[in-house]
């Protein structure tokens, strides 16, 4: 466990508990492995952007974020509380943060266990590789601290790459799918037209429609 003792800490607890990766950003190569990345919150994805109450942090979600922290990342949580006394505003950031993220990944359980397993361990690796390069100035072995963030970094990149594998076999069958469907319009072009006009006769008969043009 990681003892807060002065401000420098704090400061890091700030950018690693900000700085939680996102369950769909497992899915990206970072463009800079050497930078902590700050996560902005916004709802740009969200039908429901304009509720501000959405997201607001109840003392239930409170709990449900600090226990998610507790089960998934358990240095975080004294972080967290350290948070809380230093700078309440940054601590209610995080909790939401938190918050979202243990919102999706229930959302992926429930579509699919094996994706949720793999997200949930993406996120655990963004969030342990956060803590782990803001806490670089205080290391007091240097290069043992690269070989963790390393062995961290490698281990997020192979869940990185089977995510994606993931996606491909679902892009694959709906591929699959729309070929089908394309296959089988060519195949049945002229029976669907004539289902077409068929209903159309049914719904105005030429008699019907003779009869009122001449009125």
């Amino acid at each position: 466990m990681m003892l807060i003792k002065n401000t420098l800490p704090i400061t890091i607890a700030i950018i690693a508990v900000i700085s939680l990766g996102r369950p769909g950003e497992a899915m990206k190569p970072e463009r800079n492995s050497s930078s902590v990345s700050v996560s902005k919150n916004t709802n740009s994805n969200n039908p429901n952007s304009n509720n501000t109450d959405q997201w607001e942090i109840t003392p239930e979600r409170e709990a449900a974020a600090l226990k998610f922290a507790e089960l998934h990342h358990p240095e975080l949580v004294q972080l967290l509380e350290a948070l809380r006394e230093i700078d309440p505003k940054q601590f209610h950031k995080a909790i939401e943060e938190i918050f979202r993220v243990s919102e999706r990944l229930a959302r992926s359980k429930s579509r699919s266990p094996e994706r949720y397993d793999l997200e949930l361990k993406a996120w655990k690796l963004t969030s342990r590789l956060n803590l782990l390069v803001a806490s670089l100035p205080m290391t007091s072995d240097y290069e043992a601290a690269m070989q963790d963030i390393k062995k961290a970094y490698t281990r997020k990149l192979e869940i990185q790459v089977k995510l994606l594998e993931m996606e491909e076999v679902v892009a694959r069958k709906r591929l699959e799918r729309i070929q089908e469907s394309i296959a089988s319009s060519k195949s049945d072009q002229e029976e669907n037209i004539d289902k077409q006009l068929q209903r159309i006769r049914k719904m105005y008969p030429p008699e019907k429609t003779e009869k009122q043009a001449k009125q």
